[in-house]
């Protein structure tokens, strides 16, 4: 059986759904259906039509930067093989919880390139790392505009995870690197290969020559998330700031990372109306608003990589 089948049918991502419809359901006991139908009825499709295409260009950006990595990890692809991986890796995190679509994508590589699943798993790490490094950096910059740099109860935690994670990936990197053969020593013997591959996967990776190109595409896959909320926002007449914007889009991105529900489903709804609501926005409009952001980051993305896997050969 496909290794995805295998992870979404099982007792705990029925679960992680049960849970994520429970908090859309309580969401929308909360909405005047009329008032929500008339906002969403009269959206601008000038500002949204570019929201969803600006959204997608995330994945050929993404390949380009994954492409650097795995080619100086040992393995070169062209930009339309890996753009395809990276969407199946974003709907599996879509339909199963805890981000198991990273683990997805190195078994993709694998089974479609014979390339040891441990490198590919090591360039992943890297990736990783600088996207959660580029996160808290850019969420500091709305949380010292908006909030003059005390934190909102909403992201506390969240927040307090991404720099513990932070912490963690930099010291396993530190010590693999500098104790590897120690390390190695020290695992069983079955595990010293896999070992060895992860950290060839993690050092090989990243090369100083290709960082200043791998920061500006690690950028602009942000921004992209960025401009596609702030759009969205304008299609229904909210004009918020652009601070608050990118507050919004990375609160739910951060969101994401806790490991209750396929990416953040029903949560990060909650929060996207909690905070607009927060900051004086009409309760139908703050929902509607968050509606409309989750249905382009979430179910559009579930419907293009839903059809991306069935007609793919490499699932």
């Amino acid at each position: 059986m496909n290794i995805l089948k295998e992870k979404f049918f099982n007792i705990k991502t029925l679960l992680s759904f049960i849970l994520g419809f429970g908090v859309l359901y309580l969401l929308f006991t909360k909405v005047d259906f009329p008032e929500l139908f008339k906002i969403i009825k009269n959206i601008n499709l000038f500002y949204f039509l570019p929201a969803l295409i600006i959204y997608f260009t995330v994945f050929p950006i993404l390949a380009l930067r994954w492409q650097i990595l795995l080619k100086n990890a040992g393995l070169k692809k062209k930009l339309k093989d890996l753009s395809e991986i990276i969407m199946l890796q974003w709907f599996a995190n879509c339909i199963v919880p805890a981000k198991l679509g990273d683990l997805y994508k190195g078994y993709l590589v694998r089974k479609n390139y014979n390339f040891p699943i441990s490198k590919t798993i090591g360039t992943i790490f890297v990736e990783r790392l600088i996207d959660i490094i580029f996160l808290v950096i850019l969420l500091a910059i709305p949380i010292f505009t908006i909030f003059g740099g005390i934190f909102p109860p909403i992201i506390i935690i969240p927040f307090e995870v991404l720099v513990v994670i932070i912490v963690i990936l930099l010291i396993a990197i530190f010590l693999i690197k500098k104790y590897r053969k120690r390390v190695i020593k020290i695992v069983p013997e079955k595990l010293k290969k896999a070992v060895h591959l992860f950290e060839r996967g993690i050092s090989k990776s990243l090369k100083l020559k290709d960082i200043p190109l791998i920061l500006v595409y690690s950028f602009l896959q942000w921004f992209t998330q960025i401009i596609t909320v702030y759009l969205i926002f304008f299609s229904i007449n909210l004009k918020i700031s652009f601070a608050l914007a990118m507050f919004i889009a990375l609160t739910s991105a951060l969101i994401t990372i806790i490991p209750l529900t396929p990416a953040g489903m029903g949560i990060s709804e909650l929060a996207i109306a909690g905070i607009l609501v927060m900051f004086g926005i009409e309760k139908n409009l703050a929902i509607s608003a968050s509606i409309l952001v989750r249905f382009i980051t979430y179910w559009c993305l579930v419907l293009v990589g839903g059809i991306t896997y069935m007609l793919s050969s490499k699932k």
